[in-house]
């Protein structure tokens, strides 16, 4: 139960705490609205051993996607980058190649992107696990469709990207 007090003409501790002084002001609505604004933390991380994209949100697992890096020629850069720029619909002047639902995460031109290949990915995937590492992107990471626009629509510009 809550105890409505004039706020303007109390005397209250310092140590009180300031979110309780603000609902007691503000009314019980705002105070829900303020204990729920929590600050949502994400990030991504790629394995390249095991060609699994995992997606975090305040530690916990949100999605786990297969997926398919670059190959032994054009290798994804390993580090912790952020994703720095976001296209629905891309296509690579560098390669002539579509990349839907793209999100860059390095100044070169690499991202996380659907795949529009031929082949399911989960094939491709095997491939390279499986019988060599000769198959795979320029250095992007890439997702079936599906999972390519859930992970694009989950994430905000500047989420953590970690590659290893």
């Amino acid at each position: 139960m809550f105890l409505f007090v004039d706020i303007k003409n109390a005397l209250l501790p310092s140590s009180f705490p300031k979110v309780i002084i603000c609902a007691f002001y503000r009314g019980v609505d705002s105070f829900k609205a303020m204990k729920s604004d929590k600050k949502v933390i994400k990030h991504i991380n790629v394995d390249l051993m095991t060609q699994v994209l995992t997606a975090y949100e305040n530690g916990k697992e949100v999605f786990r996607f297969d997926c398919v890096s670059g190959d032994k020629s054009h290798p994804t850069d390993k580090g912790i980058f952020h994703i720095f720029r976001k296209e629905r619909i891309y296509r690579s002047k560098a390669y002539n190649a579509q990349m839907d639902y793209a999100m860059f995460f390095t100044h070169d031109g690499k991202a996380i992107h659907q795949y529009h290949g031929p082949v399911p990915i989960s094939v491709l995937r095997l491939t390279r696990n499986n019988i060599t590492d000769w198959v795979g992107s320029h250095g992007c990471v890439r997702l079936a469709e599906d999972d390519a626009k859930t992970l694009f629509d989950w994430t905000p510009s500047s989420t953590r990207v970690v590659i290893g």
